[in-house]
């Protein structure tokens, strides 16, 4: 077996799925993913990629997926590097030091997705939670900070038709999908985590 240096999560399953589904059009994410053979170049984009989980599973779930991962630190991105190829899609996933969309000049995309910070400042939760930076953890006062950053600047980077994909709180589904309905997005959803938990939203630009 591959040395496995990165563990996904339920929501990062999530997230991948989703994907491959968007990606084959109306058809269920079973049906997107049942044969591996989605036909046609996808170009994605994970803001905030850290170690690469969410960047690697879309590049496993999207076999013509060309990933950019994007993050400003330059030590997740190292951590990412090594399991990009442990993962064995290095041909296939970029790594790009970049604070959300700059640095990354006009490039456009099929899909974003990210997992950006979106624990609110004060949240009791942030103290079990010592192992992780906490940059990458809070999202200011109601922890949407970062996620409002990157829906309003999404726009110069997204292809006609193109989907959004955010990972955010269990309590934060409204809100997002407001956020994407105020800054133009259209057909917002909202996917329920393993745990039954509204984890991840979507919509279309």
């Amino acid at each position: 077996d591959l040395p496995f240096m990165i563990k996904l999560s339920a929501t990062t399953c999530l997230l991948s799925t989703f994907a491959a589904a968007l990606a084959a059009g109306p058809a269920l994410a079973e049906e997107a993913t049942a044969d591996g053979t989605l036909s046609g170049r996808q170009y994605v984009l994970d803001l905030g990629a850290g170690s690469g989980c969410i960047a690697i599973a879309c590049a496993l779930a999207l076999p013509h997926a060309q990933v950019d991962a994007a993050d400003i630190s330059a030590d997740a991105l190292a951590v990412a590097a090594l399991n990009v190829r442990a993962q064995r899609v290095a041909k296939r996933v970029r790594l790009v030091q970049a604070d959300h969309f700059a640095g990354l000049g006009r490039a456009t995309y099929d899909m974003i997705v990210s997992n950006p910070p979106y624990v609110a400042a004060g949240d009791p939760h942030l103290a079990a939670l010592q192992y992780e930076p906490l940059q990458a953890l809070c999202g200011g006062g109601d922890g949407l900070a970062a996620v409002r950053q990157i829906v309003q600047g999404a726009a110069a980077h997204l292809e006609p038709g193109a989907w959004m994909l955010l990972e955010h709180g269990f309590d934060q589904a409204i809100a997002v999908r407001a956020l994407f309905a105020e800054h133009g997005f259209e057909t917002a959803e909202t996917r329920r985590d393993f745990g039954g938990h509204a984890r991840c939203s979507g919509a279309r630009w």
